[in-house]
């Protein structure tokens, strides 16, 4: 990953995931037009599978519905998908997650969340968390155990 200064901890935090066999959710905030998205992109290149997301940028009027009709043109084109109507937004994750192998690693960008990702704010010298996105009811041990920092309903993260 030439182009990078100063990224030596986060891509070693990256490269640290890679060797989980548990999946995670990676959120990566900063000003706009710093490299966020090609930093992901970069560190994506390892992974067997790497799908991109991004939402529709704020303006009036703007409804969930919208972006959960980008997000389908989006599978669509990354996916062999046809670009299917979806209606919420556990819908679109069980659909994205049914696209997704078995096995190998696979990274999934959910660009321009910023509102969403708000909402975690990270611990002081964290720049990652272990988070558990769930569309649809989760066992009371997964729940129960210290794994996760966070457990979200998927449509908690993308609702308003």
């Amino acid at each position: 990953m030439d182009g990078f200064i100063g990224r030596t901890q986060e891509r070693q935090e990256f490269a640290d995931l890679f060797q989980r066999k548990s999946a995670s959710l990676v959120t990566c905030q900063g000003r706009r037009r710093i490299g966020k998205s090609r930093f992901i992109n970069e560190c994506a290149r390892s992974a067997a599978t790497f799908l991109a997301f991004s939402g529709l940028p704020p303006r009036e009027g703007l409804a969930s519905q919208d972006q959960l009709d980008a997000f389908s043109d989006q599978l669509a084109k990354q996916t062999q998908l046809p670009h299917v109507p979806l209606d919420a937004w556990p819908t679109a994750f069980q659909l994205l997650a049914s696209q997704l192998p078995a096995k190998g690693k696979v990274v999934v960008l959910l660009d321009e969340m910023k509102q969403k990702v708000a909402r975690l704010k990270l611990p002081k010298g964290q720049s990652f968390r272990t988070v558990l996105i769930h569309s649809g009811e989760i066992e009371p041990a997964v729940e129960a155990s210290d794994y996760f920092d966070f457990i979200i309903p998927a449509d908690e993260l993308v609702a308003g």
